[in-house]
């Protein structure tokens, strides 16, 4: 019974979303989105309470390990469980930051946004895309979830 639900809800969430643009507009919106969402201030404190600085790295580092793993496994087995990990793993990044990072510890701050966004902008272009793996914008975009996880890995060894 559940799985009924499920099914019916992406088949209407996939409908509602599936509607034809140019290619042009779809990059404009998703530009736009994502230059809409801003991250806080990496050497601020975020909440405002004046918190002092903490090593954001073991946070940071031990969840892109949770994410990476589920993105590594998902996206091998199903197009849209690879797209279910890159979204939990983007949102697991995003709240692994805290509030106010050590300096030291701001360059993995800095990664971790920065593949929690080409994680997004992966499951937006895969979304978009009606070419499937042949679709430039797609192409792109793993490109940039490449490079970021090459940059996380660096920055967590």
């Amino acid at each position: 019974m559940k799985f009924a639900i499920i099914a019916a809800a992406f088949a209407v969430f996939t409908s509602a979303c599936s509607v034809d643009t140019p290619a042009a507009s779809r990059s404009a919106a998703l530009s736009t989105a994502t230059s809409a969402v801003a991250s806080p201030p990496i050497g601020s404190d975020a909440v405002g309470t004046g918190a002092a600085s903490i090593d954001a790295r073991p946070p940071v580092c031990a969840a892109y390990a949770t994410a990476s793993k589920a993105v590594a496994v998902q996206s091998g087995r199903d197009p849209v469980l690879g797209q279910i990990a890159l979204t939990n793993g983007a949102a697991l990044l995003r709240e692994s930051v805290p509030g106010a990072a050590t300096p030291a510890s701001r360059d993995v701050v800095t990664k971790a946004i920065a593949l929690a966004n080409a994680y997004r902008q992966a499951v937006a272009a895969a979304a978009g895309s009606g070419a499937g793996a042949t679709d430039p914008a797609w192409q792109h975009a793993l490109d940039a979830v490449n490079a970021a996880d090459t940059a996380m890995q660096e920055a967590c060894k």
